[in-house]
């Protein structure tokens, strides 16, 4: 329904980037420096075969050690990730929207105490007292996403009549409650005090001073850069199309649209080490926690600021919008920047969350999730693999052959459990998660979706998932016929907080798989269209031999072909040992 789930690489990613080329000049070409950034390298590289695609940019002790790609930028294509190939930066877009009210603070214009009724007229009594300090720390009481369709065509008048009109949460007044719609506010702020539009006054003010030469606005049609916007956005195996094709959200302006590089993030970091766009005072406000949002975690004005284990300061915040995702961590204590754009998510979330953190670990030379080694064999090689494989239970997992990549999948709540390495107590948990699954599906065969609705995380936006998923039911309805009683496949729990739920829709003539993925108890997104639950990169480890890893829990799941030939299969998972036959091609 919604958004798929998996991703893959060509095999090319094989070979560290250090032996792929030999640019080695300024942080606009690629770099793999000192032994510590070709160790980065190599993780990378081969993180890439099990799926990973994107840019990194590390500084260590004022040294670039890697600026390097990896893995595609097209699937379809076979096209290369190349570091000077913009991407979508989600939420890293709203540092630089509070960086500009700081600068009109600095330039006299404004002060971050005023309040709305200063720049917009017929501002709704509940929120006339609200300040610009309250939108840049997310402690307003504002609404997480406008309502309605964020896409509709709007000028930015009503866009900022909209979002000024949308309900006030008067609980959240004072309390870290994340808010799109008040970075939206402050983009409306922004043209109302500069008398030029948001994106040009940024474009001037932040990123020309900055040398950000590849960075701008997804809907910018006169950009430069604009001919490199050709980078995918993959959720799971689902292509959503390149940056230049991507839907604008007009009512989420000032709270994404920015595209960048890893090199021009670093050339904005760089100049935020100095005064080239803000004096020393309108630094240290930008930087200063303000309010708690959980933990070690502290949110600033567009940053979070963040104790780490080690009793360190970390600056950083995160992005992601469909498959593009992005990560900024600024070890400030440790002498360590860690920039990360990737164009592909699977369901467990963006590769930035198991990248970064595996990344900063390597560095910190503690243990992080190693991928197994793999080989390259020739596709007639990965052929041998290919099939349909029964388990004693009658499951089944298939394996097959995607754009050159192997994957492997199942059918069955034996399958799902063998391919997520669960545990006893997981297998307890997943239960939870099914019958939760399994009283919403029902409740959709009769059109019933407030339970789903109830289910769902506030991140997403009812309203509008509400109409999609009505609309597709209409959909499959009109094609399949009414609705029968959903089919339960299983349920992979990849931590305590963490599971994908697999299920069918049932109809008169056909059905429909479903992916739910859960954290911390609530669904974070829903997937559907797959043909085989748990679909996950299988990588060759040997001539017989390959593997799947998920980096963000660790957890890598062998499989062997039999001395028969290959009619039979050996998997290993976790501490158990399951043999299936070949009953099939795939």
């Amino acid at each position: 329904m919604m958004l798929p789930t998996a991703t893959l690489v060509c095999l090319a990613a094989l070979v560290p980037f250090s032996q792929r080329s030999g640019a080695q000049s300024a942080i606009d070409a690629p770099v793999v420096e000192t032994e510590l950034g070709a160790r980065i390298d190599r993780y990378l590289a081969t993180l890439a075969v099990y799926g990973m695609s994107g840019s990194i940019l590390v500084e260590r002790d004022g040294r670039v050690i890697v600026h390097a790609s990896y893995g595609l930028a097209d699937r379809s294509e076979d096209v290369p990730l190349t570091v000077d190939m913009p991407m979508l930066i989600g939420s890293l877009s709203k540092q630089f929207v509070a960086a500009a009210i700081l600068k009109l603070e600095a330039q006299g214009r404004l002060r971050v105490g005023d309040s709305l009724p200063r720049f917009f007229a017929d501002v709704p009594a509940d929120k006339r007292s609200v300040t610009l300090h309250q939108l840049m720390t997310h402690t307003a009481g504002l609404e997480y996403l406008p309502t309605g369709n964020l896409f509709e065509p709007m000028d930015r008048a009503e866009v900022m009549r909209s979002t000024l009109a949308l309900p006030r949460n008067e609980e959240s007044i004072g309390r870290h409650a994340y808010a799109n719609t008040g970075y939206t506010l402050l983009a409306g702020v922004i043209e109302s005090v500069a008398g030029v539009s948001f994106e040009e006054f940024l474009r001037r003010e932040l990123f020309e001073p900055a040398g950000m030469r590849s960075t701008g606005f997804e809907w910018d049609t006169a950009a430069e850069w604009r001919a490199r916007l050709g980078v995918h956005s993959y959720s799971g195996l689902s292509d959503e199309g390149s940056a230049r094709a991507f839907p604008v959200a007009p009512r989420l302006a000032g709270a994404g649209g920015v595209v960048s590089t890893v090199a021009d993030l670093y050339r904005w970091e760089l100049a935020l080490r100095g005064d080239v766009v803000l004096p020393d005072s309108s630094r240290r406000k930008l930087f200063t926690p303000y309010v708690d949002v959980g933990g070690p975690i502290r949110h600033a004005y567009g940053w979070n600021v963040i104790t780490t284990p080690r009793a360190t300061t970390m600056i950083a915040h995160a992005g992601d919008i469909g498959g593009y995702n992005a990560d900024f961590r600024r070890y400030v204590d440790e002498g360590l920047t860690i920039i990360y754009l990737s164009n592909a998510r699977v369901a467990s979330g963006g590769w930035r969350q198991a990248v970064l953190n595996n990344v900063s670990l390597l560095i910190a030379g503690a243990k992080y999730a190693a991928p197994p080694s793999v080989v390259e064999l020739p596709a007639k090689r990965l052929e041998a693999f290919t099939g349909r494989y029964r388990l004693e239970s009658g499951q089944e997992l298939r394996i097959w052959l995607d754009d050159g990549r192997l994957m492997i999948g199942g059918d069955g709540s034996e399958a799902i459990a063998l391919l997520a390495a669960m545990s006893a107590v997981d297998s307890t948990l997943a239960t939870t998660y099914d019958e939760r699954t399994l009283t919403i599906a029902r409740d959709m065969v009769t059109g019933e979706l407030s339970s789903l609705e109830a289910a769902l995380t506030p991140s997403l936006p009812r309203a509008e998932l509400r109409e999609e998923i009505a609309r597709q039911l209409r959909s499959h309805t009109d094609s399949l016929g009414a609705m029968r009683e959903p089919e339960l496949l299983g349920t992979a729990v990849l931590s305590p907080s963490s599971a994908r739920t697999y299920w069918r829709m049932k109809f008169e003539r056909g059905s429909v798989m479903q992916e739910w993925s859960w954290q911390g108890g609530v669904i974070m997104s829903l997937d559907g269209g797959m043909t085989t639950a748990m679909a996950t990169v299988l990588a060759p480890t040997s001539s017989t031999e390959a593997a799947t890893f998920d980096p963000f829990t660790g957890r890598s799941v062998a499989v062997a072909l039999g001395v028969d030939g290959g009619r039979s299969l050996t998997v290993i998972s976790g501490d158990r040992q399951a043999t299936a036959v070949r009953v099939s091609d795939p």
